[in-house]
């Protein structure tokens, strides 16, 4: 069995039905044959989340069983995390599963840094929690952190619906660096032997990454290079959307640092963006008057009306 070892966001799934159907001697079930998927099993998110992941684990109940011969132990391929929803640190997960799988072939999947980090932050957003699972911003468990608890007055406050969305951004501008942070530490728990493989390769050396990977599951299948390169084209263009969100909120940090004025549509920044740029202005010395700023400003210089520089 080969372990694609990943957290959650960092494009998994996509692997997973690359090395099951472009791989030479990969065992394909009917179902995950792409021929009968659309856009090659890539939904409109950019994920590859219509396409089911095998051996998927992501609580440490699952991981128990699974060492203990509870779940099928005939797969060719897993797709555990090592992110387990704050059930466990990374750290203690990656030694964990290295306890029990020594021997076994791992294809480890890192973020390199925080740019990649907050990218994947965005693929979280917007393929898990309102994308094609649609499982909330619950998913993310703000609710049990202390920035949810910031005290805005007397407004019950139960779950993130019941916030208004500046209440929500600057909760999330308080609570995501720590959320993601510890995804940048990963591969310093990583041995040595495994395979290992950047987010960043994915993004910036699709091709390149896709066949190295599958060369190490298997071999790529020479007789599907033509519908292996179509896929890699429509699957790296259907995650372009994060990247220029991303993008744009460090040119906005640009424009206010440098006094530049750019502009952008009302629609260019989801909650998660507008919180990045609030935590990165408050790094910066600018703090944010969020208060009741339920529509984001669309430009550097209102943008600069609604900042307090930090003594």
């Amino acid at each position: 069995m080969v372990h694609i070892f990943f957290v959650s966001g960092s494009f998994g799934s996509t692997i997973n039905l690359v090395v099951q159907n472009f791989c030479s001697n990969m065992a394909n079930r009917p179902e995950y044959d792409l021929n009968k998927l659309p856009e090659f099993g890539i939904r409109a998110d950019g994920s590859a989340h219509t396409y089911q992941k095998a051996g998927h684990w992501d609580t440490i109940q699952k991981y128990q069983d699974f060492f203990a011969g509870k779940i099928d132990q005939n797969l060719n391929v897993s797709t555990p995390v090592y992110d387990i929803g704050g059930q466990e640190t990374i750290g203690k997960t990656i030694k964990m599963f290295y306890k029990n799988v020594p021997k076994e072939k791992v294809v480890f999947i890192y973020t390199p840094d925080l740019y990649y980090a907050e990218i994947n932050f965005l693929a979280r957003y917007y393929k898990i929690a309102v994308g094609y699972y649609n499982k909330g911003l619950e998913y993310f468990g703000l609710e049990y952190s202390p920035a949810f608890q910031v005290d805005y007055g007397n407004k019950q406050i139960r779950s993130c619906s019941d916030l208004d969305r500046w209440e929500l951004r600057d909760r999330l501008s308080r609570w995501y660096f720590d959320y993601i942070n510890e995804w940048t530490h990963a591969l310093s728990f990583a041995p040595n032997h495994w395979y290992k493989f950047g987010t960043d390769e994915i993004l910036n050396n699709t091709r390149e990454t896709f066949a190295k990977i599958c060369n190490i599951v298997d071999t790529l299948n020479e007789s599907k290079l033509d519908e292996f390169n179509k896929f890699v084209a429509t699957w790296r263009s259907s995650q372009q959307y994060m990247i220029d969100e991303l993008n744009l909120v460090y040119d906005i940090m640009d424009g206010i640092i440098n006094d530049k004025f750019i502009s952008w549509e009302q629609s260019s920044l989801c909650v998660f963006s507008e919180a990045m740029l609030q935590k990165k202005l408050f790094d910066t010395g600018y703090e944010l008057l969020c208060h009741n700023l339920n529509q984001f400003p669309t430009n550097t210089e209102d943008l600069h009306y609604k900042l307090r520089r930090i003594e």
